[in-house]
């Protein structure tokens, strides 16, 4: 299932606005990931992992509110993570480890209630730990090793009781 596919992911997918699923990693895709993304308000999986993709994250990806699932893995993007993100109130994963992202991990993740899965390891965040992130408690994977976090482990962190994983190390 890997192919080579390779340059831009073209801006005119965006007009695709019935699309639930778009699928486009393990490839060679280059360049940013494209803000008319932003449009495809009735995606549920947005897959665009193991590319080349470099650049930010778009805010418009905060506008995708059916979204279930956000893997952005394995790429080369940089910048910090959008505080949109947070609009995602119907997202269950969410995977941004490996990538160059830079700056604080969002309070406004602490939104994201229906998350059960939180993937931000192995990029250079700086910070805190967000408070806010003790509301997400349908979590149950939190993975936020390999980054650059300071200060102390939130009290909050106390109300994540369906968590069965929790890394923190190498920051």
């Amino acid at each position: 299932y890997w192919n080579q596919l390779t340059g831009p992911i073209p801006e005119s997918l965006g007009n695709l606005t019935s699309l639930r699923e778009l699928h486009l990693s393990d490839n060679e895709l280059t360049g940013p990931i494209p803000e008319s993304l932003g449009n495809l308000t009735s995606l549920q999986i947005l897959y665009l992992y193991g590319n080349q993709l470099s650049g930010p994250i778009p805010e418009s990806l905060g506008n995708l509110t059916s979204l279930r699932e956000l893997y952005l893995y394995r790429n080369q993007l940089s910048g910090p993570i959008p505080e949109s993100l947070g609009n995602l109130t119907s997202l269950r994963e969410l995977h941004l480890y490996w990538n160059q992202l830079t700056g604080p991990i969002p309070e406004s993740l602490g939104n994201l209630t229906s998350l059960r899965e939180l993937h931000l390891s192995d990029n250079e965040l700086t910070g805190p730990i967000p408070e806010s992130l003790g509301n997400l408690t349908s979590l149950q994977i939190l993975y936020l090793y390999g980054n650059q976090l300071s200060g102390p482990i939130p009290e909050s962190l106390g109300n994540l009781t369906s968590l069965r994983e929790l890394y923190l190390y190498r920051n």
